[in-house]
């Protein structure tokens, strides 16, 4: 049997040819692009994070201020850190279905983050304490601060 010359180089050489090198290259950018959304998503859901933990920590500091001083003439909200002046708090009474005689009160921090198409500033809630009180002391600590 005669072999081509041409034939014989061509399977004893080893390598890869065009077409397996653009599906690997594909492969790579395929790769690569999904790594560097999943970093973005990781990225956002940190920062999320982190602002909900301040929030609860700045919730936390609030509320503790204020069963120290025995709830004084409350107002309703405010602003919460002279830092971020997009975060301020609010109060809000629930009634108590659960619970005859007492109600609830709602600590909220929420974040102005922006204002909707029509001016309305767009808020979100980042952190909620429930706190159940008999109403004879809501009556008398939270009655007078105006709640809703």
């Amino acid at each position: 049997m005669i072999v081509c010359p041409s034939q014989k180089n061509r399977r004893a050489r080893g390598g890869i040819t065009l077409i397996e090198v653009v599906a690997g290259l594909a492969l790579l950018g395929g790769l690569l692009t999904m790594m560097l959304v999943a970093a973005g998503k990781l990225e956002r859901q940190q920062r999320v994070s982190e602002s909900k933990l301040n929030a609860v920590a700045q919730l936390d500091r609030l509320v503790s201020g204020f069963f120290s001083n025995g709830f004084p003439n409350l107002p309703s909200s405010g602003q919460l850190d002279q830092e971020n002046k997009r975060w301020v708090w609010r109060l809000q009474a629930v009634q108590s279905e659960v619970v005859p005689g007492c109600s609830v009160v709602r600590f909220s921090v929420i974040d102005l983050e922006g204002a909707l198409p029509d001016g309305t500033p767009a808020e979100k809630t980042l952190a909620t304490l429930e706190v159940v009180v008999s109403d004879s002391e809501f009556g008398r600590n939270f009655a007078m601060s105006g709640l809703p």
